[in-house]
């Protein structure tokens, strides 16, 4: 795909600006609470995402790692909030992992995105601009996530 760069880029960064937006105005008490028993609560959603974000980044040569792999990772349960750094300290992650794959994005070309790469996403050309692709499609299903988590403890919608 022609300007696959240009638009991943845009779209992870309107992602962590939407993110950003939509924690600023929450209780800590309401990012850390699950909707129900079936469901994750958003700071389990922001770790979720940021780890994916490491996963970008590793597939452009960044080898940096992600320190709470094991509690976000596919498939992982959530568990009590203590058991997770601070929202805080989430946040922060995900505006430096953010910063950081923008950069390497900013860095990388359309033909490092046309690498081959063999793990089978379920969207997407084989390939580093593949992968890439669905990890934002991902990233984006789980901001949608948490704008209806949001709305659904009282706050205003994420968009519009």
């Amino acid at each position: 795909m022609k300007n696959l760069k240009a638009v991943l880029a845009k779209t992870f960064q309107t992602n962590s600006f939407l993110l950003n937006k939509a924690v600023k105005d929450m209780s800590d008490e309401h990012i850390t609470k699950r909707p129900n028993d079936n469901t994750n609560p958003i700071q389990f959603l922001i770790g979720h995402i940021t780890l994916y974000r490491y996963h970008a980044c590793k597939l452009l040569g960044n080898e940096m790692k992600y320190k709470h792999t094991e509690h976000f990772q596919m498939g992982a349960q959530p568990k009590d909030a203590s058991n997770y750094p601070s929202v805080a300290e989430m946040v922060a992650e995900w505006n430096v992992i953010s910063k950081k794959l923008d950069d390497i994005l900013e860095s990388s070309s359309e033909e490092d995105l046309a690498n081959a790469f063999e793990h089978k996403y379920p969207i997407g050309e084989q390939n580093i601009g593949g992968a890439m692709s669905f990890i934002m499609f991902h990233e984006s299903y789980h901001i949608g996530q948490i704008a209806y988590i949001r709305k659904f403890m009282g706050y205003d919608t994420l968009v519009g």
